[in-house]
């Protein structure tokens, strides 16, 4: 549901916009225009708000004076609505206050353990797998592009891979992204994804002819399938929030990394808050506010990842706005900005900090639950 708050004089500019039309609700604060007609809406009282959910959105049509009040009213009246501020453009602001309280508690890292593990593989089959079965089927005539060789593309950060790079793509999906023909040649491109031998058979239920097909590996022990500083490119996009231990695959997805090679992240902010935490959403990317990279987890850690691997990661993060952001009629759960991330390996992490994270029995623990579950 779209919600306007403010049926003053900045209320006509705003909904006269041809992508302003689509708005389901109109409230004020003021008595006196309450039950007042304009257009085909009546304006209600606000307390309709208490009834939203964290899919709808509640945009301010007053004037910049009256932002500050009217954020916390709505928040006051439901914590998990988001609220946009109209800015005169196609684009709005964003307050996401619940977002803004995480980022203040300090918890110690507990890492996953095997009950988290097998609650997770289930989670991962029924929504990610299931969500694919539907898509596969409804996507392809638009893909034909991906059944074919063709140029290697990134979108998110400007890279220059060299033939004969190795670029790992973890985290792909059942249809990977990417081409591998590069000015000079070709980069050696390795898609891998956990849930590889479901995504396969997808591919043969819709007959999908890929040039390259996922491999199996796990995002959380990835030296174990490709040993350490091996690759010039790890490419995680929209993925690495899903994995039950989120820390220990940033570590893997380093540790496989050459020296000067990069780790390129791109992830929705807040991906686990905006969902509730339910299912595999359990993390949250974000920053501080000093722009550094920060995760946030459902039982309250906060992670720092700039101050923890700063030594010997140079980390730069940028945020942009969802491409979906100018149609906000379409997907307008969509507010957040991407949070996207390079990481480039200056030196080794050192084993104080891997021990610190890692348990040594961990890896063992995830490999024998995954194929148990995986493969039966």
């Amino acid at each position: 549901m779209i919600v306007f708050w403010g049926a003053g004089k900045y209320l006509n500019s705003v909904i006269d916009k041809e992508e302003n039309r689509n708005v389901d609700k109109i409230v004020d604060s003021d008595i006196a225009n309450l039950g007042k007609r304009i257009g085909k809406y009546t304006v209600e009282s606000p307390e309709i708000i208490r009834n939203l959910s964290k899919d709808d959105v509640v945009y301010i049509t007053t004037g910049k004076e009256y932002r500050k009040e009217i954020t916390e009213a709505v928040h006051k009246l439901n914590r998990f609505v988001p609220v946009w501020y109209y800015t005169g453009k196609h684009f709005f602001e964003t307050s996401m206050p619940e977002l803004q309280k995480r980022k203040q508690i300090r918890k110690r890292y507990s890492g996953a353990t095997e009950k988290d593990i097998e609650d997770w593989i289930d989670d991962l089959r029924m929504e990610e797998a299931a969500w694919w079965d539907t898509r596969m089927k409804e996507i392809k005539v638009h893909l034909q592009g991906r059944f074919r060789e063709r140029e290697f593309q990134y979108s998110y950060n400007d890279i220059d891979p060299k033939d004969g790079d190795i670029v790992l793509d973890v985290g792909c999906g059942p249809i990977p992204k990417y081409g591998t023909i590069v000015r000079d040649g070709k980069v050696r491109y390795y898609p891998v994804d956990t849930l590889a031998f479901q995504y396969n058979r997808l591919s043969e239920k819709y007959d999908y002819a890929l040039p390259v097909r996922p491999e199996f590996a796990i995002m959380e022990t990835l030296t174990g399938f490709f040993g350490e500083n091996v690759a010039d490119y790890v490419i995680v996009n929209n993925a690495m929030d899903h994995c039950v231990d989120l820390l220990r695959a940033f570590i893997e997805a380093t540790r496989v990394l050459k020296i000067g090679g990069q780790l390129l992240l791109q992830h929705h902010e807040a991906e686990g808050m905006v969902n509730s935490y339910a299912g595999v959403h359990q993390w949250d990317f974000t920053t501080d506010d000093a722009g550094k990279l920060m995760v946030l987890r459902r039982n309250g850690e906060s992670i720092n990842f700039t101050e923890i691997f700063g030594t010997c990661l140079e980390i730069e993060v940028q945020r942009e706005k969802m491409e979906t952001a100018h149609s906000l009629y379409v997907q307008h759960q969509d507010y957040r900005e991407d949070i996207l991330v390079r990481v480039t390996k200056r030196n080794d992490i050192s084993p104080e900090i891997i021990c610190q994270y890692d348990d040594p029995k961990y890896g063992g623990a995830l490999t024998k639950i995954l194929f148990s579950k995986l493969m039966g």
